[in-house]
């Protein structure tokens, strides 16, 4: 009987050390994780910086207990409360975030909201599980951005409408509102030229919600295309807005008017790989600005000889900068070299240039003589037409007279675009400007304008009988058809 006992004692102890080393070698599995779910997840949500969103979540079935959220999104310190203390410990329960969207936020961008359980592995070492869920989130602003304006003096520029290089023009940057409640950065840069203004002025914007700052714009010494750039932040969104000001047309101004008929000697390559030598015609030369000037055939002959076609439309005019021919970036035509004079006191120009097809060429331009009929000297005028703003008034038979001086082989100056209308109409000044007399057909410079900047545009023709016809106008209302005598 002693030895069934022992026996039997043998094997409880044999299979409790079985069952102990199993369990050691296959502890517990763990539990799932929380079963979470949410309606809000699957489709986008609109808000405003500022505004306090509730983010839902379902927690179903959560094994070993619900222990605790975490909230995660695009800013380093989310802020959000919510109602994970009453969960604590429970398996089930609906779990709601009250998620505050930062001011900063702007456009798409994802919260994510992990609710973990509490578990401990087989060495008693924390092994939660967590469940996350992400909301997709879109974000507005709640304030716009900062308001402004920025001006510059147009009685700044020269008659064309240019900013002469080393000349000055004043500009004001004026801060408007800033709806959020107050600047947080600004800044003011320049193309083309340079920027004078009083830092002060500049600081004291900063933490404000209104203000102005005043300064200059010095031209640059290379022909450009300038502006004010001002960029401005405010403090509460951290909302950016940018602006810059009316293009300043900044000009290197030629040493020279070179408005004249060209004779053109050309050599170089075409697109397609042929080589021409010594091909020759004309070009007209007429000045735009200071240190622009028209130019009627870009390619000085190769188009129309060489390759059969019109000439190009694109770059047709040339920068001139003291005695140099300038490229202008971005431009179709590439052109540059010099201008000097012959023994005679007569521009020349060596000009190398190419065209983003890849036709080439080197061109000699000399005066060409002009064969064209001298209309310099004075005239009587006979015109009718309108005046006073919207042209609301009517005038008939205005005698008067006018001087054409001659400034080029086809181009005047004429000393009255009105033809007598400003004196007897406004007790003004005559406008002077500039008249193409080309054949038969007369037409006057596009960077016509009066004393106000007031465009005119002039068209006409020359009879047989030797008098002119022509119609002319400005944008405020003024008109007139004017017959010319010599």
């Amino acid at each position: 009987m002693k030895n069934i006992f022992l026996y039997t004692l043998g094997l409880m102890l044999v299979f409790s050390s079985c069952v102990d080393d199993y369990e050691d070698a296959n502890p517990p599995r763990l539990l799932d994780a929380p079963a979470v779910t949410s309606d809000q997840s699957g489709s986008t949500i609109d808000v405003v910086g500022g505004e306090t969103i509730s983010l839902t979540l379902n927690i179903v079935d959560a094994q070993a207990g619900i222990g605790g959220i975490t909230v995660t999104s695009a800013e380093d310190d989310p802020e959000f409360t919510s109602n994970i203390n009453s969960l604590i410990g429970a398996t089930e329960g609906t779990l709601v975030v009250d998620y505050v969207v930062p001011f900063t936020a702007q456009g798409a961008f994802t919260v994510s909201v992990g609710v973990s359980d509490v578990q401990v592995d087989a060495e008693g070492d924390d092994a939660n599980k967590t469940t996350t869920v992400d909301f997709s989130l879109n974000a507005s602003f709640a304030f716009a951005a900062p308001i402004f304006t920025l001006t510059t003096d147009a009685t700044d520029l020269d008659a064309d409408g240019v900013l002469l290089a080393g000349d000055v023009m004043d500009f004001t940057l004026t801060l408007t509102d800033v709806p959020s409640g107050s600047l947080a950065l600004a800044v003011l840069s320049a193309s083309g030229g340079s920027l004078d203004y009083n830092q002060a002025d500049l600081d004291a914007l900063i933490g404000s919600s209104s203000g102005s700052l005043s300064g200059t714009f010095t031209a640059g010494e290379a022909s450009a295309t300038g502006s004010i750039s001002v960029f401005l932040v405010d403090e509460l969104q951290a909302r950016s807005v940018s602006g810059s000001s009316a293009d300043i047309l900044v000009r290197c101004p030629s040493d020279d008017d070179i408005s004249n008929l060209y004779a053109a000697i050309s050599h170089g390559v075409s697109r397609d790989g042929v080589e021409y030598n010594f091909i020759t015609t004309e070009v007209l030369i007429e000045r735009i600005d200071a240190g622009t000037f028209s130019l009627s055939d870009p390619s000085f002959g190769e188009y129309p000889i060489v390759r059969g076609v019109a000439p190009s439309t694109a770059t047709r005019f040339l920068s001139i900068c003291g005695s140099e021919i300038v490229p202008v970036a971005g431009e179709f035509f590439q052109h540059s070299g010099t201008v000097s004079e012959d023994e005679e006191g007569n521009i020349v120009m060596d000009i190398e240039w190419v065209n983003a097809s890849g036709d080439q060429g080197i061109t000699r331009l000399t005066v060409a003589p002009c064969t064209a009929p001298d209309y310099s000297g004075d005239y009587t005028t006979l015109a009718s037409g309108t005046y006073g703003s919207g042209g609301v008034n009517n005038y008939t038979d205005l005698a008067a007279s006018v001087t054409l001086t001659s400034i080029g082989c086809l181009d005047y100056e004429i000393d009255d675009m009105s033809f007598g209308l400003y004196a007897a109409a406004y007790g003004d000044d005559a406008p002077a400007g500039v008249i193409t007399i080309d054949g038969t057909v007369i037409t006057g410079s596009p960077s016509n304008v009066d004393q106000y900047s007031d465009p005119f545009t002039i068209n006409g023709t020359v009879n047989m009988d030797g008098t002119f016809t022509i119609t002319w106008s400005n944008t405020y209302g003024d008109s007139g058809t004017v017959t010319v005598t010599p």
